[in-house]
């Protein structure tokens, strides 16, 4: 029996754009427990660890100097989905008025 701790699952993290990727136990690469740092079709490394793979990945993606595409600016909101929120914020802060207290016979 190993004494080696399980490495069990597969894990990727890729950049698409420009065809990097960390790879570990995928159909891409061997399930032999190392992490693979894949760059197109060329292994670019081969190491036991995750850290020094990342390190790797990250110096790759500085040296390409791939930037990611910035989000779209955020859209205003809706004035039907403003008015409702209000609506439903000002029933519940009227809420309290509209609770019969008391036991049988009172109102």
């Amino acid at each position: 029996m190993s004494s080696r701790p399980s490495t069990a699952g597969f894990f990727r993290q890729s950049v698409p754009a420009i065809g990097l990727s960390i790879e570990h136990s995928t159909t891409r690469v061997p399930d032999d427990g190392h992490f693979y740092v894949v760059l197109g079709e060329d292994v670019k490394g081969r190491f036991r660890g995750k850290a020094p793979a990342l390190a790797l990945y990250r110096r790759l993606i500085a040296e390409c100097g791939y930037t990611p595409p910035r989000a779209a600016p955020e859209r205003g909101r809706n004035e039907t989905v403003e008015r409702y929120l209000d609506d439903v914020e000002a029933y519940w802060a009227e809420s309290h008025r509209h609770i019969h207290r008391g036991g049988k016979g009172r109102y």
